[in-house]
């Protein structure tokens, strides 16, 4: 595994790399020495140009003797070769790899085959150079947020060495990530690396119940998808915790034993934020490495592989940012794990301290449940004595009592008829007050019911004449309110609908405008993954009322009825747009509905 160091500098030097390998292919071994009598071909064997360019080259023998006339046997009319050997192709020929084979023959009758190789690029879109600086600036903001921004070209220097390179260069780098589609979602993903990861943690010691010193970070390997997770060695305990331990076990000593308080820790990173990273590692690796091969098999052409390596050496500082941001964060994971093993070893050592204590206690225990067990045999003889007294006192008091009830019943039998006698009495008496009592409260009670009907019929028409008042007053009030809340209801839902109806008008014209800007490729620049994506993804493919689709017809439609210049391949453009988008191919539905709006717009 290499060192973070060593990784950035060996990436930064890519350019380097890339130029020291067209240099070698420049000078590689010559071709071998044709056998006598056999014409050998010699570079250039191939040949690259864009669409809509003519092509023009020669080729070359070694071997012959005096004038070559060249045979052409296949390859014609897309690649032509003249009895004299140019080269030619033309400008109409569709992006794509072209070949053309046949013989030779000198005047002294020596004779040989020919073969040549010729690629037509597309070139790059309008836009690309933007995205190509957008990706890296990406890279660059989150470099900078860790620290590592000084290793790195600025923005603006980037911007530059990207605006020198040539149409034929760009053209080679936009075909290398065209076969990575994963290139143009890298702002995203950096995006997801700089919000999920915790990049606030540069400190490389962390202090913890004496120190623990970082030294270094393991890296993350780079090239596979499957090293996506950062490896942290996990940390043993501490020996002289245990030891410690020991020593107050084998004394008897006993301290106090306080929580555990565990250091804070970085914040780990996340498994979104590593993965998204690697994707983009890995991205721009192979992006890179296309760019390279490509320059060594165009070796026999000079200025191709300039052009290539040129291509290259801005691939290649996509890369460094990414390996610069990958190393930090694996640095970040590393302090995380080491604080955390650490932070378990300070608990193991507490709950071990913590057993000592109660091994202790429950020895002490011990003592005191044999003394107290020894009180308890003593408290029980206590208890039976208590218990042999409060018997002897029982029988006592019963004794007396028994005694002092036959006094009292002998003494109350000779005063039991008077006693009577003077109650019938008093119940004659009471009866007769009871009689009384009742024949007043009789009338009492008559009078009370008069008055209280008298009182209630006066009250009850009274409450009647007052309730119908109210109940009138009220409906009246009631019904005014009702008309007055529903004016106003109708008036502020007339104002909701009026303001929101302007709102969607306003965020349906701006969306347009974006989505036509981009499709034009002019004006502000527009998240281009969120045209790519379909409705389903959340993004504007297929959306409606306003998509790319939808905003693509429209606008033909609506031009065609205006009378306007539309170029023929607008509709099968459309056409093609449609399939590929019910196909789900959509990087190529948003390419074909872009060049059907470029045909008139």
């Amino acid at each position: 595994m290499k060192k973070p160091g060593l990784r950035r500098y060996w990436h930064q030097a890519g350019a380097i790399i890339a130029g020291l390998a067209l240099i070698g292919a420049l000078l590689g071994p010559a071709p071998a020495a044709s056998a006598s009598g056999t014409i050998a071909q010699v570079a250039p064997l191939q040949g690259v140009t864009l669409v809509n360019q003519a092509f023009n080259g020669q080729l070359q023998v070694a071997g012959a003797t005096g004038a070559v006339t060249f045979t052409q046997s296949t390859g014609s009319p897309n690649v032509s070769v003249s009895s004299t050997g140019a080269v030619s192709a033309p400008s109409t020929l569709a992006a794509g790899t072209y070949s053309a084979t046949g013989t030779d023959s000198d005047s002294s009758g020596d004779s040989g085959t020919w073969a040549y190789t010729l690629d037509v690029l597309a070139p790059a879109p309008a836009g690309f150079s933007a995205t190509v600086v957008n990706v890296y600036q990406s890279e660059y903001s989150v470099a900078q947020q860790l620290g590592r921004g000084s290793s790195l070209q600025t923005v603006s220097q980037y911007q530059q060495t990207v605006s020198q390179t040539s149409t034929l260069q760009m053209a080679a780098l936009y075909d290398a990530v065209q076969q990575n589609p994963e290139w143009y979602q890298i702002p995203s993903l950096m995006q997801t690396v700089a919000s999920d990861a915790s990049l606030t943690a540069t400190s490389s010691t962390v202090s913890q119940a004496g120190v623990m010193r970082v030294a270094g970070a393991e890296s993350l390997k780079l090239g596979s998808p499957h090293h996506g997770h950062a490896s942290a060695a996990k940390a043993s305990p501490r020996p002289e915790v245990y030891g410690s331990v020991v020593g107050l076990k084998a004394q008897g000593q006993l301290t106090a034993v306080g929580p555990f308080v565990p250091q804070s820790c970085p914040a780990g990173i996340p498994d979104a934020a590593v993965f998204a990273l690697q994707i983009v590692v890995d991205v721009s690796q192979s992006v890179y490495n296309f760019l390279l091969s490509l320059a060594v098999a165009f070796a026999d052409a000079i200025d191709t592989q300039i052009g290539l390596g040129i291509a290259a050496s801005v691939a290649a500082g996509v890369l460094a940012a990414a390996v610069i941001v990958h190393d930090v964060l694996a640095f970040v994971a590393q302090l995380a794990s080491d604080c955390a093993a650490n932070n378990l070893a300070g608990q193991v050592a507490n709950i071990d301290n913590t057993t000592v204590q109660t091994y202790s206690l429950l020895t002490t225990l011990g003592t005191s449940l044999t003394q107290l067990q020894t009180t308890e045999n003593t408290t029980l003889t206590d208890v039976q004595n208590v218990q042999t007294t409060l018997t002897d006192l029982k029988n006592t008091f019963v004794q007396t009592m028994a005694t002092d009830t036959t006094t009292i019943q002998t003494t109350v039998g000779s005063d039991t008829q008077a006693v009577y006698t003077e109650l019938q009495a008093d119940i004659s008496s009471l009866q007769s007050d009871v009689t009384t009592i009742q024949e007043d409260q009789a009338t009492l009670s008559n009078e009370v019911i008069n008055q209280v009907n008298t009182d209630s019929s006066s009250v009850q028409s009274s409450l009647s004449s007052a309730l119908t008042k109210i109940l009138a007053e009220t409906d009246s009030s009631a019904k005014s309110l009702a008309d007055l809340v529903n004016m106003d209801n109708q008036q502020v839902l007339n104002v909701l609908q009026s303001n929101f109806t302007t709102q969607q008008s306003e965020y349906y014209a701006n969306l347009t405008l974006e989505i036509e800007q981009a499709l034009a490729q002019y004006g502000p620049t527009v998240a281009e993954v969120q045209l790519v994506l379909p409705a389903s993804q959340g993004g504007y493919l297929n959306s409606t009322p306003v998509g790319v689709q939808e905003v693509v017809t429209n606008d033909l439609n609506a031009f065609a009825a205006l009378g306007g210049k539309i170029a023929p391949d607008a509709d099968k453009y459309l056409a093609e747009a449609n399939a590929a988008l019910a196909a789900g191919d959509y990087i190529t539905a948003y390419q074909d509905y872009a060049a059907c709006y470029q045909t008139f717009a």
